[in-house]
This record gives structure tokens, sequence and C-alpha cells, in this order.
């Protein structure tokens, strides 16, 4: 049975997919390996045990443990292509705010990380069984070029930064489903949150606060 366990990190999300075996999905801000791994021991199993480090998108807020993870694990990294240019250099894909406050966040945010090998670069539809999970991977760009989300089969979806969840990236209101403070293209972001709800999922993960329910209708929020 796939289980998802969602790691509250300082600013976003990474998460577990427990199967046959284990999926991380992002890894948050540098400086965070020890939360991660707290999380690996508190869910009964070893860093060793991680089979895949897959990435929903090149930020460094997503991205920035991985190198930390892969040498002590030795796990597979994944990452869509059209981000893998700016991962490979330890550096965000640009990004446009859509509100007054997403740019007055930007000034807050701080962007690199150590940048590390690409062992799988994901092109369309990725399959996640050989990897121990019972999902997929599927292209939703929109924050990104290479954004991506993970549908798993027990109607599940982790979706980065397609979506977020409450205010103020995630602290107040974290249920609450709403846009995202950035994107590079509001059109691709609108058709990939029409693919993902068409799947009528029974939850939703998000990089920032949630999870959400599936059902509920997304808020263009101001801050």
């Amino acid at each position: 049975m796939t289980q998802v366990i969602q790691i509250r990190l300082k600013i976003s999300n990474a998460f577990l997919i427990l199967g046959e075996k284990l999926v991380l999905v992002d890894t948050g801000s540098s400086g965070e390996t020890s939360t991660i791994l707290n999380a690996i021991r508190k869910a009964g199993l070893d860093i060793n045990d991680l089979s895949l480090i897959l990435h929903t998108h090149a930020h460094f807020d997503h991205c920035g443990c991985t190198a930390d993870l892969q040498e002590k694990s030795g796990a597979l990294v994944a990452i869509h292509k059209f981000d893998s240019h700016a991962f490979l250099e330890g550096r965000s894909v640009p990004v446009k705010p859509i509100n007054l406050f997403g740019k007055f966040l930007m000034y807050f945010m701080k962007d690199g990380y150590q940048p590390t090998k690409i062992d799988i670069l994901i092109e369309n539809e990725f399959d996640l069984h050989s990897y121990g999970v019972a999902g997929k991977v599927i292209m939703t760009p929109g924050h990104t070029p290479g954004s991506i989300s993970v549908l798993l089969d027990n109607g599940e979806i982790i979706a980065g930064d397609l979506l977020g969840g409450g205010r103020l990236v995630g602290l107040f209101q974290p249920e609450r489903p709403r846009y995202h403070h950035w994107y590079l293209d509001m059109n691709d972001v609108e058709k990939s949150i029409a693919r993902v709800m068409a799947t009528s999922p029974k939850r939703l993960y998000v990089g920032h606060g949630g999870p959400l329910a599936g059902n509920e209708p997304i808020k263009h929020f101001s801050w």
C-alpha cells in the first residue's frame, strides 16, 4: 500500500512516498538534511532504503539538500530536462510574481544550492513502479517549464508549486487551495491545473502548505 508522508521544512515541503521502496520528492532548502533524515527514521526506514530523489522543479527551496542526501544514500536523482540546466548550475529557474505580495517576497528569497549530477532526465510521463512506487510522473509546466506532478495509483497527487496552500507560503490556512505567488506562464498553469483536477484527486500535496482536498475551488489570493 502506498503512503505519502509530508515533511514540513522551513519554507517548503518534502515528501516521502512509501511503497515497496522509498522515494523522496523534493529536498527543501540547504541545511535541512537532518529534518529529512529524521522523517525517514520515524517512518521506520533507513537512508539506504531510498531508491530515488525526484524533484518537482528546480528551485532553491526544493533542491537544497539533494547533493547531501544523494551522497549519503546513493539514490538516483531525477528532474525534468527543461529544468535540468538550472539544477546542474545550482540555481533557480526564473519566475515572475503574479501579485504585489509575490514581488515583495522575492527580495527575501535566497537563491543557490549545491548542484549534483542527474541520473534520470524526465521528458514526458515517467513510470515509478520500477522504483517501488505505484504511480507515475506527468508534466505540469507553468511554475517552471520543467515542473512535474506525481500521480499515485491511490488517487493522491504531489503537485509541487503548481498550487499552494493558504497564505504566506502556507503559514496561514494551509489547507485552502490557492494559486502560487510566482509563475512563469499562467496559460500553462491553467492547463496543468485542469489536467491534474481531471483525475479527481483524493488529496493534493503541494510545495507550501497543504495537504489539500481534491474538490475545493482554487483562490487567487492577493497575499
